[in-house]
């Protein structure tokens, strides 16, 4: 799997829409490059959708996307999806038929929303990933390849969009959650500039989710703007200046692109540019506190001198002369 070009903004050959533009009508199209498993990974799962639920009904109905046909049951469907409850209730095709086709949307999409309506989960990352064990390192050491944090990101990106075109419950949440999971895989350090390190990674995803995710009160959109409130914080907290964020492609695009997010470092940059202030004024003050203090003690010391001087002076006459 290719890897994220950050320096031109691309992944896999595709340019990510800009903040404002409106979306792509095929996501999924977008995603389709994504993906390196093969589509029979979708195959044999087909059969086995239906399967997922505890009733012992069989399937009784279809959802078919992209010449693959999904058998699946239209109570369960309904009561967990909305965009299924008003097919089967139009009295169209879908209702006579008891078959839903979906348009502008990538099988593996589908079959991962399907795959969450009957389970309330689904996998962010390719098969590969658990049949490998890498989902092991993932649970226990919280580690992940670059190329993972890329795939899982627009996996994530994709199912939040999935949520609110067919008004699935809960789907957009367990998006967020995995997203801020994967957003914590990479370990947050100063890297050198110009370079793909964690921060780079990190900012890259929250960028791209702040640009595909614009609905306000959407929960990925608003973890990725308190992930990146927390982020900056503790980056300024390490000493960062505007010369290391100039040296960062991802961050200084995100700054471009996002208001919110440039004035809230603004203004950590004037309050942390404030407390440097202050605290230069505290040393300077203790500074002269403690010049005046050495000179108070040095001019003591000069009339101790002078005493101690005087007094030998007077025991050295007293010896000449022979007084007592």
């Amino acid at each position: 799997m290719s890897s994220c070009d950050y320096s031109e903004d691309s992944y896999m050959g595709e340019t990510p829409e800009q903040p404002g533009s409106p979306l792509p009508n095929s996501f999924g199209d977008l995603l389709a490059n994504v993906y390196e498993e093969d589509i029979n990974d979708i195959k044999e799962d087909m059969p086995n959708i239906a399967h997922m639920s505890h009733t012992p009904r069989p399937a009784d109905c279809t959802v078919t996307v992209e010449g693959y046909t999904f058998q699946a049951h239209k109570n369960i469907l309904s009561e967990n999806c909305e965009f299924f409850k008003r097919a089967f209730k139009s009295g169209m095709r879908e209702e006579v038929e008891s078959a839903v086709f979906i348009q502008e949307e990538s099988a593996k999409n589908v079959f991962r929303l399907l795959v969450y309506i009957y389970t309330k989960d689904y996998n962010e990352f390719s098969s590969s990933f658990y049949t490998s064990g890498q989902d092991l390192q993932y649970k226990d050491q919280n580690k992940l390849r670059k190329e993972l944090f890329e795939y899982g990101t627009w996996v994530n990106i994709c199912m939040d969009r999935m949520a609110d075109k067919f008004f699935v419950l809960g789907l957009a949440e367990l998006a967020s959650i995995k997203q801020e999971r994967i957003l914590g895989a990479c370990l947050c350090r100063k890297d050198p500039p110009n370079t793909d390190g964690p921060m780079e990674i990190q900012v890259w995803a929250c960028r791209q989710v702040l640009s595909h995710s614009r609905r306000e009160e959407s929960p990925m959109r608003r973890m990725v703007i308190d992930y990146l409130s927390r982020f900056t914080s503790d980056f300024l907290l390490t000493g960062w200046t505007m010369a290391d964020v100039e040296g960062h492609t991802q961050l200084r695009k995100l700054i471009r692109e996002n208001s919110d997010f440039s004035e809230g470092l603004i203004f950590r940059l004037l309050f942390r540019l404030e407390q440097s202030y202050k605290t230069t004024n505290k040393l300077r003050e203790d500074n002269k506190r403690l010049e005046q203090s050495e000179a108070k003690a040095r001019q003591r010391a000069s009339v101790l001198k002078e005493m101690v001087d005087h007094r030998l002076n007077v025991i050295k006459w007293r010896n000449n002369t022979g007084q007592q």
